[in-house]
């Protein structure tokens, strides 16, 4: 589902890498809600991963539970925060440096941007930079989700210490409050519904109920293939321009629930195992430095284009070698950055928090270990019908998220 979220993504950039084309294609499809899909992935995997251990710790009490979610908060910064300013940091530099036509906007924009997302509020910025562009405003629009997600890791500690049916229905109140909003800047950049529906179906997927659903009729691969396929055309389509059909905001949100859902069974009820589902594990792993990155590297080969052949549009030989090189690029960087920079500080953040739980055993105990009875009433509040392949995919998530 990343590889697929990411892969929207970077289509509905390809103006950017590919700046010669016409914009004909905006005009039909929108492949830019694969953000919406990434939401939905992040609602999911971050309530199947920690839901259950922020629930055993706080019937131990404040201590315990702001404990876990100091961890939680650790981990997550290690996760996001070392990469993102990186590729933050890199336009401020490139726009003093290679900047000849402008592709990394400028200085004290890119200065604005690191600052707003720095301070975890991007998409304010950014809500605010679309309806009136200004000098503070710079090239890392992509950031504005990343602030969202940053926002709802504050938040979702919050939510948990609701009773469980309290939670759902604030959750569903905004999926529904989302779809009744007017379509301003702010709302785009504030859109929480998909998220919201990507708890939901964690919480949902904790009760025996979920049984009923599993899609068997998806092993066929004649049935498997069209509704792929139906549902990624459609979550284009919906978000597209007038070309298809009008735009309907909660149909996007509900076509990734519909995907996350199908996916969540680990069934391979939207993708057999093979190569192509291999190939896409592979860039999903590495689409969080992808989503990043691919902007800085898009602007990089236009000004060495516009260097060496300034005012001029490449012939068809050289745009081939344009899309090639960004490519490859992505790929090579990407690759680069999930084994060598992401990998170990997301092994760091959690050996931090290891070493920080390592108290005294006494302290230890209290902190790890509820009690019996701390234990049955957090097993009755998660309604205790969790199965065993998705254990397996909990404890999985815990190690790659």
């Amino acid at each position: 589902m990343r590889a697929i979220a990411i892969l929207f993504v970077l289509i509905a950039h390809h103006r950017t890498a590919m700046w010669w084309l016409p914009p004909t294609l905006e005009s039909y499809l929108n492949f830019a809600f694969g953000v919406d899909l990434f939401f939905c992935v992040s609602g999911f995997v971050i309530t199947r991963a920690f839901y259950r251990d922020f629930v055993l710790a706080a019937g131990k009490g404040a201590p315990a539970y702001w404990r876990v979610v100091t961890d939680f908060w650790i981990r997550r910064a290690f996760r996001i925060m070392p990469l993102a300013w990186l590729w933050l940091l890199i336009p401020i530099v490139m726009s003093l440096v290679y900047n000849r036509s402008g592709a990394y906007f400028s200085f004290f924009g890119n200065v604005g941007d690191f600052l707003a997302a720095a301070l975890n509020v991007y998409n304010f910025h950014y809500a605010y930079c679309t309806a009136s562009p200004n000098l503070w405003c710079g090239s890392s629009g992509v950031y504005w989700s990343l602030s969202l997600e940053e926002q709802f890791y504050l938040a979702f500690p919050l939510l948990v210490l609701l009773p469980r049916r309290a939670m759902a229905v604030v959750l569903a109140g905004i999926v529904a409050w989302m779809a009744m909003r007017d379509r301003t800047s702010l709302t785009w950049m504030t859109r929480f519904d998909a998220i919201s529906l990507g708890v939901l179906i964690a919480l949902f997927k904790q009760s025996a109920a979920d049984v009923a659903f599993t899609p068997y009729f998806l092993q066929n691969r004649f049935v498997r293939w069209p509704l792929l396929v139906i549902l990624l055309f459609a979550l284009a389509a919906v978000g597209g321009g007038p070309g298809l059909v009008t735009f309907f905001p909660v149909i996007v949100t509900l076509i990734c629930g519909a995907l996350v859902y199908i996916a969540s069974f680990n069934g391979g009820y939207l993708l057999a195992p093979g190569l192509l589902r291999s190939i896409l594990v592979w860039i999903g792993a590495r689409s969080f430095g992808l989503y990043l990155m691919h902007n800085p590297v898009i602007a990089f080969v236009r000004e060495t284009w516009e260097r060496a052949h300034p005012g001029q549009l490449p012939d068809a030989t050289m745009k081939a070698v344009i899309v090639l090189a960004i490519v490859g690029l992505l790929a090579l960087l990407s690759d680069l950055s999930f084994r060598y920079f992401e990998t170990p500080l997301r092994r760091y953040g959690k050996q931090l928090v290891d070493r920080r739980n390592a108290a005294p055993a006494s302290t230890a105990d209290d902190l790890v270990k509820p009690d019996s009875g701390a234990i049955d009433a957090a097993s009755t509040n998660l309604a205790a019908g969790i199965h065993s392949p998705l254990r397996r995919e909990e404890a999985l998530g815990k190690q790659g998220y």
